[in-house]
């Protein structure tokens, strides 16, 4: 009989919460008005949802962020680096988003919803009339990865649902090498995780 290892049982407790959890909160929810999503919401089945961030310290020190996990929450690819930041709030978060395609891209995944936190960055992805044009160049970058890895929307969340690629990105600004993770994010993103298959909101 096959030994499980600690991340297969960790993957395989996730996938069942997450199945039990989606039953119970449809069964709740069902006949009541939609409140403003406030939680990580998974992608279709067969699909998967890359968000990122970045995080901006008063020295210009940054950190880039990301995480791509599948419907049932499980982590495919996660990763941070430091960097240094010029610019507003919007371009870094842009770079940090260009960051996490391209790395998706240079591991062959595809079909994705991108998901962020900035929402005149997904506004403007999606051409939805924001004059923003300190970022275009790097918009249009963007539109093109997403072209390749097959991206079928993109979409802006509230920070409360952003948490576990806010967390990569606050870790990326104190680290010296880039991270990347195939199946896992670091020991303090790990609760983040966890809230966000049980459809909780955790303030970070």
């Amino acid at each position: 009989m096959k030994c499980l290892t600690e991340m297969e049982v960790v993957q395989h407790a996730l996938r069942l919460l997450h199945e039990f959890q989606d039953a119970a909160y449809n069964r709740v929810t069902r006949d009541k008005p939609k409140a403003h999503r406030t939680y990580w919401c998974p992608p279709p089945a067969g699909t998967l949802k890359l968000n990122s961030d970045a995080a901006v310290f008063a020295d210009g020190t940054a950190g880039f962020g990301f995480v791509i996990r599948d419907s049932y929450g499980l982590v495919t690819l996660a990763g941070t680096k430091r960097c240094r930041a010029r610019g507003n709030s919007t371009l870094v978060e842009a770079l940090a988003l260009r960051y996490g395609i391209q790395q998706a891209l240079t591991s062959g995944l595809s079909s994705f919803q991108i998901e962020t936190d900035s929402e005149i960055l997904a506004m403007a992805i999606r051409g939805k009339g924001v004059h923003a044009d300190y970022i275009m160049m790097l918009v249009e970058d963007i539109r093109s990865l997403a072209k390749q890895v097959n991206c079928r929307a993109v979409l802006f969340c509230k920070r409360e649902a952003n948490n576990v690629a806010h967390s990569l990105a606050q870790y990326g600004a104190f680290i010296q090498l880039e991270k990347l993770w195939s199946d896992n994010v670091p020991t303090s993103c790990f609760r983040f995780l966890i809230n966000d298959v049980r459809r909780e909101p955790t303030n970070v």
